[in-house]
C-alpha cells in the first residue's frame, strides 16, 4: 500500500516561535516524497527522506548537519537517543511508522507554539514596546540556539518579554522626569548584574562575561543555550541550568552559584565522556579509527554511546579500565597506539619485520619483503588477528605487533612454519640426526622426532620443542662435531683414542677425518651403545675421552702401558723385556696377580689404587730424582735486558744495573771514546744491490776520492763483477775497480733509513762479491741499536741508559778490532741489532733522551773497555763466561737475577726419575757395568754442567748435554734446572 504524503518544513522566525506548517505558496521550502510500507532509513541510506528526517529531528531539538542527506552514525545516535525517550525499540533505525511518529511529534510542537502564541501575556507596555522587548530577549539569549526545541526556545522569548515588560514597570519614585523607558531598563539590568557579581551568583537578568563561559560549559555538556553565546542570563539559561542542576544531583535553582559553576567546570574541562560536546571529541574518533575502533565516517565534536563503546573496547584491550572516560592515560595509551601502529598505504621498514614474522607463524605476505604496508599484508594481518583472537582490523596495531613478535620469537615446536627450522634442520644433520635433504620452514612430526631424539641423547628434556637450552646444546654439538672431510688437529687426539680403544685408524695420524677414521668412529659407537652416525659429536668424543684416557685395561693400546709394565717388572711382575703400548692378557694376568698378593680387588684393571700400591713398592727400594727447568732466552752472560727493567722499576740508576751485571767495573767518560765512526755490515757477500737517496747525494772512487756521479737524486744500482765496479743511475752508467763510496742525505736501503756513508767493497770472505757497508757516527748508530735491543714500551729511562751505554760500549771496543773484515760488526744479533733510523713507535722520545744524556759514557774495567756482552733473559741467575764462551772473564760472572720478572725466570717444565728408571734406557743398559746405583751432579748456578753415573760395577762421567741426550731431550728440555733428591716416592 502506498500513501501519498505532501508536506513541507519551514524554518522562518515570527515574535514567538519557529513554525512546521502545511503547504501554502508562502513556504519558504518544500519537499515531496512518496513513502512506502517498506521505507527503511539506516546506517548508509540517502536521498530526500534522509534529509526530510533531519530537517525534523533538528525542529525537534537535535544538532545535526543539514548540509547533506546521508543517514550517518550522528544522525543514528540521535535516533537511538529519541526512541529511547520514547520508550520504543532501540533500532536506530527508521520504517514508515517511526517516520510518521517523527512528524506528528513536529506536528504537536507547532501545534504548542501556536497555543503560545494565542496565550501571550500583555502587560502595561504597549504592543510596540513588547515587540522592541521581545527583539531585545532574542539578541541577549541568540534564537537559533540548536540544543533547545521550538517550545522551550517560545517559552524563553515569551518570559524575556514579560520580564522586560515587568522591568519597565519599577516604580515612578526611583525614576527621575528624564529618564526614558530604555534608559530604566539598561538600569535597572546593570543593578542586578551588579548584585549577582557581588553574591557570585548567575542568575536570569544578569549580564556578565561570565555567562559567555557558563553557555559555552553547558553545550559541552549537552544543554547547549545558543549557538552565538553571550553575557545575558536569560530564560533558556535558566531552563538549561535547572537541567544541568538536575541531571547532577544539584539542588535545582536555575541559578549558577558557586557549586554549580565548580561543578559545570570540572565536568566541561574534566576528561571527555559519554553525553559532551568538544572540539577533542574529533580527534578522538579519529585516532580511534587509525587503530580499528572506527565511530563515524565523519566524526563531530559529540561524544555518543558508539564513541564510548568503542573507547571501552579499546580500553579492554590495552588493559585499561574500560570506563568510556578519556582519562590521561587512556590519551597516552591511545596516542602510543597510534604513533606505533603499521597500517595500509604505510611505508615504513618496521614493515619488513612485520612481513618476516607473519612469514614465520604462517601467514607469507611475499618472498621478498618490503616496507610496503599493501592489501596483502593487511589481509595477512586480519587473518593472523582472526586465528589469534584479536580484533580483526587488518591494522597492525602495538597489541598485534606485539602478540606476533612473541609468538615468532618462541621456541620451535611442531606445525610451526619459521625461517629459522631451516637452520635447525640443517644442525641436527650435521650431529647424524637428519630430517630430510631438502629442509623447508615447516616443523613438522619428523623434525620433532629428531629434536627429541636428540634432547635424549644429551640429557634435555624430549619434549621435541626447540627452546633455548636444546639450541644452545645444539650448537655447541654442531661447532665441536668432527666428521668426514674435515681437517683438525682435534681429528689426531680422536684417531689417537680410537686407537687406544683398539679402533686403528693409522700408524701415523693426522688431522684429516678420512673415510677410515669414519668406520671406525661407527665401529666404537656401536660397541658402546651410541648412535652409529660415524660422526664424532661431543658425545661420541666424551665417551671416548673417557674410555682412553681412564683406568689401562686389557685391550687398550697406550703409552702408559710400557710405564705399567715397567713398574710391574720393577716390583717382580715382569711382563715382557721389550714393552709394548698393548695391554694384553698377560698384562692383565700379572695385574691380577699383584693385587691378589697385594690384597686388592683383583680385576686385571689397573685402576688408581693399583697404580698407587704398585708405586709404594717400587719406591721403598728406589732413588727418586725430581727436576724443574726453565727455558732459555740468550746466551745469560752479562747483564740481562729484564733485570735492567726490573731494576730500572725499582728505582735504580744506570750505573746502579750496570755494576750489579758487570763485576767490578766503573761507569764514566773517556776522552778516547767521543765522536768516533762505526763501519756497521749491512749486506755481505752479495753481486748487487740498490740503493735510494731521500735528497742529492755523490757517486765516488772509495780509493782516489773522485766523483764518479753527484747530485744523484733516483736510485742507484751497484753490481760488482770479476773485479769491477758497476753504477747506474737512469741513463747514466759508470765503473771503476775500487770501491764505491755514496754519502750526502738519508739513504732509503731495505726498507730501512741509513744516515751516514755506504760503501761497497770487496767482500773480505769471498772477492767475487761485494759487502755493503754503513760508515756513520757512533752516536747515531746508537740511535738505530738500542729501541730496537730493548722495548720501547718498557717506558724506563734508566734502562734505556743502561742500554745505550752497554751497546756504546760494545761498538767501541769492536771499531777496527778485525783488520780482515770490511766492517766493525753485524747489523743483526750476530752484533747487535742496527736498523739505521728509528721508525714509528721505535722513535722514541725517551730512548733518544736516553743516548743523548750518557754520550760518551762507556763500562771499563780497569783501563780497558770490557765487553759488554748482554742477552734479553738468564732464566733468574746469569752465568760466567766461560760456562759459554772458552776464555774466562773477570767482570762477567755468574749471580743471582731476581730483577728479572719475565716468563723466562719461571719453572716451564719437570721431570721425574728413579735409578730403576735409568738402569732400563737404552743409554745406560747393555754397557756391562750393572745398573745404576747412584748419581752425583755437577751444577752451578742454577745449570747442570755435567753428571757422574755410578754403576754397579763402576762409573761415568757426562757432560750435562751427553746426559741429556741419554734420559731423552724431551724429558730434560734444557740444561737450566734444580735437582732434588725426593726419597721413596716419585
Amino acid at each position: 500500500m502506498h500513501k501519498k504524503i505532501r508536506y513541507s518544513i519551514m524554518c522562518g522566525l515570527t515574535a514567538a516561535t519557529v513554525v512546521l506548517s502545511p503547504v501554502t505558496a508562502s513556504f519558504a521550502h518544500s519537499l515531496e516524497h512518496d513513502l512506502t510500507d517498506e521505507i527503511h532509513i539506516e546506517i548508509g541510506s540517502e536521498g530526500p527522506e534522509v534529509l526530510a528526517l533531519k530537517e525534523a529531528l533538528i525542529l525537534l531539538g537535535y544538532e545535526l548537519d543539514q548540509e547533506n542527506d546521508y543517514f550517518d552514525e550522528e544522525t543514528e545516535e540521535i535516533v537511538k537517543l529519541l526512541q529511547e525517550l520514547n520508550e520504543l525499540e532501540i533500532t536506530g533505525t527508521v520504517d514508515e511508522e517511526f517516520f510518521l511518529f517523527i512528524l506528528n511529534e513536529v506536528e504537536q510542537l507547532i501545534e504548542d507554539a501556536s497555543a503560545d502564541d494565542e496565550n501571550e501575556p500583555v502587560g502595561e507596555a504597549s504592543e510596540n514596546n513588547s515587540e522592541n522587548s521581545l527583539e531585545d530577549a532574542n539578541q541577549q539569549e541568540g534564537i537559533n540556539e540548536k540544543e533547545a526545541t521550538p517550545s522551550e526556545e517560545s517559552t524563553e522569548q515569551e518570559q524575556a518579554l514579560h520580564d522586560d515588560a515587568a522591568e519597565n514597570q519599577e516604580p515612578a519614585q526611583e525614576t527621575s522626569e528624564e529618564n526614558s523607558p530604555e534608559e530604566l531598563l539598561e538600569e535597572a539590568t546593570e543593578q542586578t548584574s551588579v548584585q549577582a557579581l557581588a553574591d557570585d551568583v548567575l542568575q536570569q537578568g544578569d549580564r556578565d562575561p561570565r555567562v559567555i563561559d557558563l553557555k559555552i560549559h553547558l553545550e559541552i555538556m549537552g544543554f547547549k543555550v545558543s549557538n552565538t553565546p553571550n553575557e545575558y542570563f536569560g530564560p533558556v539559561t535558566t531552563t538549561k541550568v535547572k537541567e544541568f542542576q538536575g541531571a547532577y544531583n544539584l539542588e535545582v535553582t536555575g541559578k549558577a552559584d558557586a557549586i554549580t559553576l565548580s561543578t559545570l567546570s570540572e565536568l566541561a574541562n574534566g576528561p571527555l565522556q559519554q553525553g559532551m560536546y568538544r572540539a577533542d571529541a574529533v580527534d578522538l574518533k579519529i585516532n580511534l579509527e587509525k587503530i580499528g575502533y572506527a565511530v563515524s565516517s565523519n566524526p563531530n565534536t559529540y561524544f555518543g554511546p558508539i564513541t564510548a563503546r568503542q573507547l571501552k573496547a579499546f580500553q579492554s584491550a590495552y588493559g585499561l579500565t574500560a570506563d568510556g572516560i578519556v582519562n590521561t592515560e587512556t590519551l597516552i595509551t591511545l596516542q602510543y597506539a597510534v604513533d606505533n601502529r603499521l597500517s595500509l598505504g604505510m611505508n615504513d621498514p618496521r614493515v619488513i619485520d612485520l612481513k618476516v614474522q607473519l612469514e614465520i607463524v604462517g601467514f607469507r605476505v611475499s618472498n621478498n619483503p618490503n616496507g610496503n604496508y599493501g592489501p596483502i599484508t593487511a589481509a595477512k594481518v586480519s587473518e593472523f588477528q582472526a586465528e589469534y583472537g584479536l580484533r580483526v582490523t587488518g591494522i597492525a596495531d602495538p597489541l598485534t605487533q606485539d602478540r606476533l613478535n612473541e609468538l615468532a620469537t618462541v621456541p620451535l615446536e611442531q606445525g610451526m612454519y619459521r625461517a629459522d627450522v631451516v637452520d635447525l634442520k640443517i644442525n641436527l644433520e650435521k650431529i647424524g640426526y637428519a630430517v630430510s635433504s631438502n629442509p623447508t620452514t615447516y616443523y613438522g612430526p619428523m623434525t620433532a622426532s629428531q629434536v627429541r631424539a636428540f634432547q635424549s641423547a644429551y640429557g634435555l628434556t624430549a619434549d621435541g620443542i626447540a627452546d633455548k637450552e636444546t639450541i644452545e646444546k645444539l650448537q655447541d654439538a654442531v661447532a665441536n662435531r668432527l666428521y668426514l672431510g674435515i681437517n683438525d688437529t682435534r681429528v689426531i687426539d680422536l684417531k689417537k683414542n680410537l686407537e687406544v680403544l683398539g679402533f686403528q685408524v693409522s700408524s701415523n695420524p693426522n688431522g684429516n677425518y678420512g673415510p677410515i677414521t669414519e668406520s671406525m668412529v661407527k665401529e666404537f659407537q656401536a660397541n658402546y651403545g651410541l648412535r652409529v652416525t660415524g660422526i664424532a659429536d661431543p658425545l661420541t668424543q666424551n665417551r671416548l675421552d673417557e674410555l682412553a684416557n681412564g683406568p689401562l685395561q686389557q685391550g687398550m693400546y697406550r703409552a702408559d702401558v710400557v710405564d705399567l709394565k715397567l713398574k710391574l717388572a720393577k716390583a717382580g711382575y715382569g711382563v715382557s723385556t721389550n714393552p709394548t703400548i698393548f695391554f694384553g692378557s698377560m698384562t692383565a694376568s700379572q695385574v691380577r696377580a699383584f693385587q691378589e698378593n697385594y690384597g686388592l680387588p683383583v680385576t686385571g684393571i689397573a685402576d688408581q689404587p693399583t697404580l698407587q700400591k704398585l708405586q709404594e713398592v717400587i719406591a721403598a727400594s728406589s732413588k727418586t730424582f725430581f727436576i724443574e727447568g726453565k727455558t732459555s732466552f740468550g746466551h745469560g752472560v752479562g747483564m740481562t735486558q729484564n733485570g735492567a727493567y726490573g731494576m730500572a722499576q725499582q728505582g735504580k740508576t744506570y750505573e746502579e744495573i750496570l755494576t750489579y751485571y758487570y763485576t767490578g767495573v766503573t761507569v764514566g767518560t773517556d776522552s778516547r771514546y767521543t765522536d768516533g765512526e762505526i763501519r756497521v755490515g749491512l749486506t755481505l757477500e752479495t753481486p748487487s744491490v740498490t740503493v735510494s737517496n731521500t735528497s742529492l747525494y755523490s757517486v765516488e772512487d772509495r780509493e782516489t776520492g773522485e766523483v764518479l756521479l753527484s747530485n744523484a737524486t733516483t736510485s742507484t744500482e751497484i753490481s760488482y763483477d770479476e773485479g769491477t765496479f758497476t753504477i747506474k743511475i737512469g741513463n747514466k752508467t759508470v765503473t771503476t775497480e775500487n770501491g764505491v763510496k755514496l754519502s750526502g742525505g738519508t739513504f732509503l736501503y731495505k726498507n730501512n733509513r741509513y744516515k751516514g756513508d755506504f760503501h761497497f767493497v770487496p767482500s773480505h770472505s769471498n772477492f767475487e762479491m761485494m759487502d755493503v757497508v754503513n760508515y756513520v757516527d757512533v752516536e747515531t748508530y746508537l740511535q738505530g741499536v738500542v729501541p730496537y735491543e730493548m722495548y720501547v714500551s718498557w717506558g724506563e729511562i734508566e734502562a734505556f741508559k743502561a742500554q745505550a751505554i752497554a751497546s756504546r760500549t760494545y761498538a767501541w771496543r769492536n771499531i777496527n778490532s778485525f783488520r780482515s773484515r770490511t766492517f766493525d760488526v753485524y747489523d743483526s744479533v750476530r752484533s747487535q741489532v742496527y736498523n739505521g733510523i728509528p721508525q714509528g713507535l721505535y722513535n722514541n722520545s725517551i730512548v733518544n733522551q736516553a743516548i743523548v744524556e750518557t754520550k760518551d759514557i762507556v763500562i771499563k774495567y780497569g783501563n780497558t773497555l770490557i765487553d759488554a756482552v748482554y742477552s734479553a733473559s738468564a732464566s733468574g741467575h746469569t752465568v760466567n763466561s766461560e760456562d759459554v764462551w772458552p776464555n774466562s772473564v773477570p767482570y762477567l760472572r755468574g749471580k743471582p737475577d731476581p730483577y728479572d720478572q719475565s716468563s723466562y725466570t719461571r719453572v716451564s717444565w719437570d721431570y721425574t726419575f728413579d735409578l730403576n728408571d735409568l738402569s732400563n734406557m737404552a743409554a745406560f743398559k747393555g754397557n756391562g757395568k750393572g745398573r745404576i746405583i747412584d748419581l752425583e751432579f755437577q751444577t752451578r748456578n742454577d745449570r747442570l754442567y755435567g753428571v757422574t753415573v755410578i754403576f754397579e760395577n763402576g762409573m761415568e762421567t757426562m757432560t750435562a748435554s751427553a746426559f741429556r741426550s741419554a734420559v731423552g731431550t724431551t724429558n730434560l728440555r734444557s740444561t737450566i734446572m734444580t735437582i732434588t733428591e725426593v726419597n721413596n716416592q716419585k
